[in-house]
């Protein structure tokens, strides 16, 4: 008798439930699973891919996941919105497949759709770097829009960005309770690789947006970097991985604005020859219409004068 009420329990409670989850991977094999367990009560599980070539939509299709697919891009705000397009429920949870939440914090969104009192919520995220809860370095709390009616936030195609809202918001308090868990950079090799990546990225959005950027501008954003990281959010209490991670971050803002500088190098070695071929063009075209406009009609003068001498004997 008990097991058939738990089991009318759980399904009045799954027909209810009126929350989707999306998810975005790219090679998650090794915490997909993990992640998918942590929201398996959702109403409806939906997977943004960027083209795995592992064992992640294998996985992904254990929980019966709805799967699409979007293009790769190297970052994932690009794929944000499309995610949310897909989804059916009116309230949407945004996960990277890197991310698990608690029972206590599936409790509380559970608590917020039902009230239906706001449109979105800033949940912290704790964030473990090599190993570690980082409980400072501007790593905590690290509140992040993810959880919000599906028509209230939009996200732009810009790395990093914070998305646009419309409505009401809730802030969860800094408890580890209420915070998504994050099994961020693992180790330094994977900082570097995504660094590269990302400061790319980065370095093409500051030169669209027209930051003025000179040959000191890489020393001042990594030294400023540092001491915000170290100092100012006392990445110091971190110990050794605080240092690290603040050597890190400013090396990370160092190599984005270099990159800067070598794109504008790049561009403007690209504007110096686009300007000299354009330049061999007006000349050029300077040529032909002084020869057309002046050197032809004097030209056919000296021949009708020729004709005239001619004409009258004189040569």
């Amino acid at each position: 008798m008990q097991m058939v009420l738990n089991c009318i329990s759980f399904c009045l409670f799954f027909y209810m439930n009126n929350i989707s989850v999306v998810i975005h991977t790219y090679n998650s094999a090794s915490t997909l699973r993990n992640c998918l367990n942590s929201v398996k009560w959702t109403n409806e599980i939906i997977i943004i891919d960027m083209g795995s070539v592992d064992e992640t939509l294998k996985i992904a299709k254990k929980y019966k996941s709805k799967i699409y697919f979007f293009k790769y891009t190297g970052y994932v705000e690009p794929a944000r919105n499309f995610g949310i397009s897909k989804v059916k429920n009116k309230w949407v949870l945004i996960l990277d497949s890197d991310e698990t939440i608690s029972v206590k914090l599936k409790s509380k969104l559970i608590e917020i759709s039902k009230q239906d009192r706001i449109d979105f919520v800033l949940i912290p995220r704790k964030n473990i770097i090599f190993n570690k809860w980082i409980k400072y370095t501007g790593w905590w709390p690290d509140h992040k829009i993810r959880f919000f009616k599906k028509s209230s936030v939009r996200w732009t195609r810009q790395i990093h960005d914070v998305p646009s809202t419309i409505g009401k918001s809730l802030l969860l308090p800094p408890h580890e309770a209420y915070s998504i868990h994050h099994e961020n950079y693992q180790s330094i090799s994977q900082f570097i690789e995504r660094l590269n990546r990302y400061t790319n990225i980065e370095s093409r959005k500051i030169l669209k947006n027209g930051e003025n950027v000179d040959t000191y501008t890489p020393f001042r954003k990594a030294s400023k970097e540092f001491i915000q990281r170290f100092y100012m959010s006392e990445g110091y209490k971190d110990g050794f991985i605080g240092l690290l991670l603040s050597v890190l971050m400013s090396f990370y803002q160092f190599i984005a604005y270099a990159k800067v500088l070598e794109n504008k190098k790049r561009l403007n070695e690209q504007s110096n020859s686009l300007n000299l071929i354009i330049n061999v063009i007006i000349l050029e075209g300077l040529r032909v219409v002084s020869w057309n406009f002046i050197n032809l009609p004097l030209l056919k003068l000296a021949r009708t004068f020729k004709r005239k001498i001619k004409q009258y004997g004189y040569i």
